[in-house]
């Protein structure tokens, strides 16, 4: 039972991106995972703020898992304030898989969790951070479509997909879920990745509801980046000159 006051979808959120969630996506049996081996954080571009980190995670970077029980992860090293970034990275994944918008879950910034690709900086995540998201999709749709065609026995440019479910002209089917049931792969991220035409996109050009629509309209208080830690720690932004005091105060309540 959860303690007076505590927000539930919050709770949610923190359950699914712990370390021992991301180790435990790792050794999945029925899991597609698309991934990359180690790596330190971008560094900030000249002029860009944000400090450079030389800092390597212990695990390979996840940023697709496709689980045999019908659900879609995605993972990117960014946050959302308040821009939307959430539902656009959910958009891009959803058209480059062939998944419909609402299956896909966006695991955002967590530090135990998503890839590190360095500070959120303005449109640099859409521009940016989403790209290897976006090849990491195709990617995973481009194996199990080879595997669809298999069972099949149909060519794999003859299939079509419409929210996981792969079918044939001759009428026979079957989903994403049902080839991962009998084993899944881990894939290293491919820079070379056949990416799905513009003219083809479905999702990618609709306007699907925000993420956090709800919360915003019922005026729900929730730190905007939306990160949940089970144990967070807390500190100090100071100017860098220790001696500095400040001139003074805002007096007008800020912009919503």
């Amino acid at each position: 039972m959860l303690p007076a006051g505590t927000d539930a979808p919050s709770m949610r959120t923190v359950m699914q991106t712990p370390r021992s969630q991301r180790e435990a996506l790792l050794r999945a049996a029925d899991a597609l995972l698309v991934t990359r081996a180690p790596t330190a954080g971008a560094q900030p571009a000249p002029g860009q703020p944000g400090a450079a980190s030389d800092y390597v995670p212990a695990t390979p970077d996840v940023f697709i898992a496709v689980r045999a029980d019908g659900r879609v992860q995605a993972f990117n090293g960014h946050v959302d304030l308040g821009t939307g970034v959430r539902t656009a990275l959910a958009q891009i994944v959803a058209e480059e898989l062939d998944v419909a918008f609402e299956r896909v879950e966006m695991v955002l910034g967590h530090t135990e969790a998503a890839p590190n690709q360095g500070p959120t900086i303005a449109s640099a995540t859409i521009q940016i951070t989403a790209v290897p998201l976006r090849k990491a999709a195709a990617q995973a749709r481009a194996w199990l479509l080879a595997r669809a065609a298999d069972a099949l026995r149909t060519p794999a440019d003859m299939l079509r997909v419409d929210d996981g479910v792969v079918r044939a002209g001759n009428g026979r089917a079957t989903d994403y879920w049902t080839l991962l049931a009998g084993g899944g792969t881990t894939l290293a991220l491919a820079d070379a990745v056949a990416l799905k035409p513009s003219a083809q996109y479905r999702c990618a050009t609709s306007r699907p509801r925000r993420a956090n629509w709800w919360r915003k309209a019922m005026w729900t208080r929730r730190w905007r980046t939306r990160t949940r830690c089970a144990a967070p720690m807390y500190g100090r932004t100071r100017c860098t000159d220790r001696s500095a005091r400040p001139a003074g105060w805002p007096t007008t309540a800020p912009m919503a």
